[in-house]
């Protein structure tokens, strides 16, 4: 996919780093403080081996994926990517519109789809902690 799509690779790295720094800081005072996702991609058994572990990062990066590419679409740094479809609910007042440009949360659920799922095309429960992920953002 990114190499299909090279306008996508700043957005996917901004995504891993905010996932590396995101579970670093949730789990700093722990046992385990996801200082091994530090090692990718040579990862070890802690996030290789179906862990609960590794299925908070993979749910963490797709989460990162769909909400990095909703901000670059509003943005304009992804070209063919539209505006969302929903706007806010700012004001009661009739005589307001709104004429901004809404986070297209769709499409980064659909690039988080291609980049997250990827690897466990073949393993569902990978694949629905994921999609889980991406319902709840959409929340």
């Amino acid at each position: 996919m990114c190499r299909r799509i090279s306008e996508l690779m700043p957005v996917i790295i901004h995504a891993a780093q905010s996932t590396v720094s995101t579970c670093q800081k949730a789990f700093a005072d722990r046992r385990w403080n996801c200082s091994s996702i530090l090692l990718a991609p040579n990862l070890k058994a802690d996030l290789t081996n179906g862990t609960k572990e590794q299925a908070y990062v993979y749910a963490l990066a797709s989460a990162a994926v769909t909400h990095h590419v909703a901000k670059a679409c509003v943005s304009g740094d992804l070209p063919y990517c539209p505006c969302g479809l929903n706007s806010p609910t700012l004001s009661a007042d009739i005589s307001y519109k709104w004429k901004g440009c809404s986070d297209n949360v769709l499409y980064g659920q659909r690039v988080s789809r291609e980049w997250a799922d990827a690897p466990w095309r073949k393993k569902p429960k990978d694949r629905r902690n994921n999609t889980s992920v991406r319902r709840f953002y959409r929340v």
